[in-house]
């Protein structure tokens, strides 16, 4: 699982998975070069003590990495994550009509 997450300090917006955050505050390997923590973030790496930590605000989750890339510009101008699909998947199904068979 993943989410986006906002760095209250600095306001900017991440996907990270969801092992490195706990209690509003985020594990973050600072010290890691680009690519790596790209590699690190997509591989949901267990964090290390040495990395920092920040407060964050959670903005979404997501199961998989893909849908939280995907939603990550939405959450970067603080828009509405939730798509109208989505809403309609809250709703409650519709039940099926029974046909009535002409004897």
């Amino acid at each position: 699982m993943f989410h986006i997450v906002e760095f209250l300090e600095t306001q900017e917006v991440e996907v990270v998975p969801a092992l490195w955050v706990a209690d509003d505050t985020c594990q973050w390997p600072a010290h890691y070069k680009h690519d790596d923590l790209i590699k690190a973030i997509r591989n949901e790496e267990q964090p290390e003590h040495i990395w920092d930590a920040f407060s964050v605000q959670i903005l979404y989750r997501a199961a998989n990495y893909k849908t939280a890339r995907l939603k990550l510009p939405q959450a970067e101008t603080h828009t509405d994550l939730q798509t109208a699909e989505e809403e309609e998947e809250d709703v409650l199904p519709k039940k099926k009509r029974k046909r009535l068979s002409s004897a």
